[in-house]
C-alpha cells in the first residue's frame, strides 16, 4: 500500500509538473503572440501615419503651387505700366485742379484693385463679374490716350451673365489689344469687345483699329 501510495503521488507529481510546463509554454505562445501583434500594430501605424505625412506634403506642394500660379495670375493683372499710367493720370487730375475726376477715378482704381483680389482668391467668376472688371479696366486704360480712344462693350440679350468662366480670362486679350495695336496708333483709336452666346458656346470678340503685332513688334525691336 506504501508503495502503491508513492506511485500515485509521482505519478501526479508529473501531471502537475507537466500542467506547470505546458502552462508556461501556453503563457509564452500568448505572450509571444501578444508582442508580435503589437509589433505588426505599431509598423502598420507607423506606415499609415508615413503615407499620411506623405498626402500632407503633397497638398502643401499643390497649395504652394496653387499659390504661386494665383500670385502669378494677380502680377499679370497688375500690370506695373498699367496701374503707373492709371495714378499718373490720376496725378495729373489733381495738379490741374480737377478734384473731382480724380476722385472718380481713383475710387474706379481701387474698385479694381479689389475685385482682382477677390477674383484671385476663386478660380472661376461669373461673366458679368468678369465684364465690370474688364469695363473698369478700358477706362482707366483710357486716361492715358483721352479723347483719342473710342471703346464699346456691347453684351447681347441672349448671353447668360451668370454662366462661369476661369477668372482673369479675358483681360490679358484686351490688353494686348492697348500693347500691341493701339498705343502706337496715331490719329482715332476704336476698340470694341462684343460677347455672343450660341447653342453650346460663349463668343468673346475683341477688334481694334491699332498697328498690329508685326509693327508693334517691329517697332519694340528699333527701341530695344
Amino acid at each position: 500500500l506504501s508503495q502503491a501510495s508513492q506511485i500515485q503521488e509521482l505519478r501526479l507529481q508529473q501531471q502537475q509538473n507537466a500542467l506547470m510546463g505546458l502552462s508556461g509554454v501556453v503563457i509564452l505562445l500568448v505572450g509571444g503572440g501578444v508582442l508580435i501583434y503589437r509589433q505588426r500594430k505599431l509598423k502598420e501605424e507607423q506606415r499609415l501615419t508615413e503615407l499620411e505625412l506623405q498626402e500632407t506634403r503633397k497638398r502643401l506642394l499643390l497649395e504652394q503651387q496653387s499659390r504661386a500660379s494665383e500670385l502669378k495670375a494677380i502680377r499679370s493683372q497688375m500690370n506695373p505700366h498699367f496701374v503707373f499710367n492709371a495714378l499718373n493720370s490720376i496725378q495729373e487730375y489733381i495738379m490741374t485742379n480737377e478734384r473731382k475726376l480724380a476722385g472718380k477715378y481713383l475710387g474706379k482704381f481701387a474698385d479694381l484693385m479689389r475685385m482682382y483680389l477677390n477674383h484671385s482668391q476663386v478660380r472661376r467668376v461669373s461673366l458679368q463679374e468678369e465684364i465690370e472688371a474688364l469695363s473698369l479696366y478700358v477706362e482707366l486704360e483710357t486716361l492715358r490716350f483721352g479723347k483719342t480712344l473710342k471703346y464699346e462693350i456691347n453684351v447681347n440679350e441672349e448671353v447668360d451673365l451668370q454662366i462661369e468662366i476661369p477668372s482673369f480670362l479675358l483681360q490679358p486679350y484686351v490688353e494686348n489689344a492697348f500693347k500691341h495695336g493701339l498705343l502706337h496708333k496715331h490719329g482715332e483709336r476704336r476698340l470694341q469687345v462684343s460677347f455672343y452666346q450660341g447653342s453650346h458656346q460663349l463668343t468673346c470678340e475683341v477688334i481694334d483699329n491699332g498697328i498690329g503685332r508685326k509693327s508693334s513688334r517691329d517697332i519694340n525691336q528699333v527701341f530695344h
